[in-house]
């Protein structure tokens, strides 16, 4: 082989090598030699290629041409779009044609969240081309959904009773108190020394449409809680029912409101000898 033959087979080498290396894709062409797609391969299986502005990763392999094409939109003004670039203007939503929004079919839906009880699943959708000169809006991406699993065994996984701070059980004794008896000597029984108290602080996740127009409006999306856990709410491990674990969604139950729960989201560490009284949150009791 002569240095001539040589060297025009490294420039072919070379070329071959920069198109696959440059091009994000090929185009496709029929076998009886009819017009090659390279930016709607739609009829052929294959996607609709639409790259808003400069876009040097929407390029095309042309083997007819043996050159790169692109589909972006600035390919007209380098003037290396690719053949069928034209007739993709208007499904891509170019010039002054109005596109509405296009977006993914549904993903599957994901885990019931919380583990334990009544939950929210959700799942969610992306979008393939935003609107453009006044198409109709995306539609929502996310969509939640109502779901149970089975309730799991656990105290912290239970639900969290919970009543406003102004119901603070360490108050006068109650009216009963006054009225009954004191119980005899004998029958007193050694009382556990008082645990202090400790507070957790929670983001609302979710609640019931019953719970509108009660104390529960204080439950808010878009201020944290305080939860004070008192010594009479508390087992003998020194915990309150349903506190939660962090960064798990876990329920809570309005006590004495019918049907209105949610979940929250516990943010932080138990904070122990606190109290909830802090203003820069809503503020509640275990019970």
């Amino acid at each position: 082989m002569d240095c001539t033959k040589r060297q025009g087979l490294m420039l072919i080498l070379v070329l071959s090598f920069s198109l696959c290396s440059l091009a994000d894709g090929a185009c496709v062409q029929e076998e009886s030699g009819g017009p090659v797609h390279c930016c709607d391969q739609r009829d052929h299986g294959g996607p609709l290629h639409c790259c808003g502005g400069r876009n040097s990763s929407c390029g095309m392999e042309d083997y007819v041409h043996n050159t790169i094409c692109y589909c972006d939109e600035f390919c007209e003004s380098a003037r290396d779009c690719c053949p069928d670039f034209e007739s993709v203007k208007r499904p891509c939503g170019w010039g002054n044609v109005k596109r509405d929004c296009v977006v993914s079919t549904w993903s599957d839906w994901g885990p019931c969240n919380p583990r334990c009880g009544l939950g929210v699943r959700q799942r969610t959708r992306t979008v393939a081309f935003r609107p453009i000169n006044g198409g109709k809006e995306c539609p929502p991406l996310i969509e939640n959904s109502g779901c149970f699993r089975q309730l799991c065994g656990g105290r912290e996984l239970g639900f969290a009773r919970i009543l406003p701070h102004k119901f603070k059980k360490d108050r006068a004794p109650s009216v009963w108190d006054k009225i009954l008896p004191a119980p005899k000597e004998e029958v007193k029984t050694t009382k556990a020394p008082k645990r202090p108290s400790y507070c957790i602080n929670y983001k609302v996740y979710y609640k019931h449409p019953h719970c509108k127009n009660t104390w529960a409006d204080k439950l808010d999306p878009l201020k944290p809680i305080c939860v004070e856990c008192q010594h009479d709410a508390m087992n003998k491990h020194g915990k309150c029912k349903g506190q939660g674990l962090f960064g798990d969604v876990t329920l809570w139950e309005a006590v004495d409101l019918k049907s209105c729960y949610g979940g929250w989201l516990k943010i932080g560490p138990k904070i122990p000898n606190c109290t909830c009284e802090n203003e820069q949150f809503n503020n509640f009791i275990f019970i």
